[in-house]
């Protein structure tokens, strides 16, 4: 036998590690094969939503801040708008920077535009709709590759494939995003990285992430006490610093041109006045507060006629004695935050990051006052990757998406869509009912927490990484 088909010896290393890298490179690939079916899928579910109207109110925001932006010039985005201008931009400037480049690449490739202002072009242009539903679009598949690539390399192709079909094909998430067409999905996806890197111990890294999940949106702050412990706890006080800075500048930087066009107050609109800018007790979320409050107040009335969370000027607002409704849910989401991460702290090497953030995000929506039937959303991917290798959380995943497709599908325009109108018609139940099952939820996942036993890992594959 010649030497060139010779079987190689056991001691001919080289030849041995070629083989094995050929072998792991070709079932690498294998295993990202499944992932082009299901966003094959997923692309084929969303594209025939996206010239649709599924919530106009927001999508008449976004389209009178991109016109403001187009006409005074894009750092003038937070400026106060003049009377028929719309409503002023409460959204930070990375969600609306990637709709407005949408819109304009629409505009560039000879889109048109069938409206004249105070008219609003989605209502009779599906294409430009479609451009405005862009961004969260591909976010939403970006999810889907970042929540697969995560269960192949922390646990096998099942454990992918299980959670690629779950952000791809889960109602909950795609009614946000291609039929509401909010940008829930872009701070979200940013977040779902920032866990990741947290969990593997890349605490510069994590900040980063963190610092474009809230310039996206500033609801990601909720996950702030979680990487603040777990942080501390995996690696020194010098590197966390570090990271706080980095954190800082990356948030100061990108707003300090639009201080200076817009005004200081006006950029920062978006955090300065997330807390009060609806003052209720909570604005349609089937949550603690409606279930609490069914039997008492009128909470199937209109958003805007639910019980103020303090006593202001119009409406009864909720008191015991000299504590507002505001008071007692922020202490009740408080209580929850802190057995949540006390938990982290006396464990930050179990490895359940994602558990303990869908905890927190849970508990925000349950409990806090102000909640927005979308307010839910991002607890679902972060339970989903919670549930790689961890059957018995996936009863809780499929709880937690009925209730957050509910929350939202009911303030869609649902009768336009053959789909959403059958699964209105397939969910026959009172918001009050659905909000006690948001609530029995809640407490099951926080005992899940609690209970979950201090040698069970969340990813067996994992090696623990650097805290560079």
């Amino acid at each position: 036998m010649s030497s060139e088909t010779q079987t190689p010896l056991l001691t001919d290393f080289p030849a041995y590690e070629k083989q094995a890298i050929k072998v792991e490179s070709t079932g690498t690939l294998l295993a990202w094969f499944p992932l082009l079916l299901i966003l094959a899928v997923a692309i084929a579910i969303r594209l025939p939503m996206l010239t649709q109207v599924g919530y106009r109110w927001d999508l008449y925001s976004f389209e009178d801040w991109i016109r403001r932006a187009d006409k005074n010039g894009f750092l003038a985005l937070y400026a106060q708008p003049a009377p028929d201008e719309g409503i002023e931009t409460d959204h930070p400037p990375l969600g609306v920077a990637l709709l407005d480049l949408s819109s304009r690449l629409y505009l560039d490739s000879a889109g048109q535009v069938n409206s004249v202002p105070p008219n609003h072009a989605v209502d009779s242009t599906p294409q430009y709709v479609r451009a405005l539903k862009l961004p969260p679009f591909i976010f939403d598949l970006l999810l889907v590759c970042i929540g697969y690539g995560i269960a192949l390399r922390e646990a096998n192709w099942r454990w992918a494939i299980a959670v690629g079909c779950a952000l791809a094909l889960n109602p909950a998430l795609f009614i946000d995003s291609a039929w509401w067409g909010q940008t829930d999905v872009i701070f979200t996806t940013f977040m779902v990285m920032t866990i990741y890197a947290l969990h593997r111990r890349w605490i510069t890294v994590t900040w980063v992430l963190y610092a474009i999940a809230i310039l996206a949106k500033f609801q990601a702050i909720a996950l702030l006490p979680l990487i603040l412990v777990l942080g501390y706890r995996r690696t020194n006080l010098k590197r966390m610093a570090i990271g706080a800075l980095i954190f800082a500048a990356l948030i100061l930087i990108p707003l300090l041109p639009f201080m200076a066009v817009s005004g200081v107050s006006e950029t920062l609109r978006p955090y300065l006045e997330a807390s009060g800018k609806y003052p209720f007790i909570t604005v349609k979320a089937d949550n603690f507060w409606l279930w609490s409050l069914a039997s008492t107040r009128n909470m199937e009335s209109s958003w805007d006629k639910m019980p103020p969370d303090s006593q202001v000027t119009w409406g009864d607002g909720i008191y015991w004695g000299p504590i507002s409704g505001r008071i007692v849910g922020m202490a009740l989401f408080g209580l929850c935050a802190l057995v949540i991460v006390a938990r982290g702290w006396q464990n930050p090497d179990q490895g359940n990051d994602y558990l303990l953030a869908a905890g927190l995000y849970v508990a925000f929506f349950t409990f806090a006052p102000e909640m927005q039937v979308r307010y839910l959303y991002p607890a679902i991917p972060l339970i989903t990757l919670a549930g790689i290798k961890r059957p018995s959380i996936w009863l809780l995943w499929l709880g937690l998406s009925v209730v957050c497709l509910f929350n939202i599908l009911a303030e869609t325009l649902y009768t336009r869509n053959p789909f959403w109108n059958f699964i209105y018609l397939a969910m026959p139940w009172h918001s009050y009912q659905v909000a006690r099952l948001e609530v029995v939820l809640c407490v099951a996942l926080m005992v899940f927490i609690l209970a979950h036993r201090k040698d069970a890992p969340a990813y067996p594959n994992s090696a623990q990484s650097s805290a560079g």
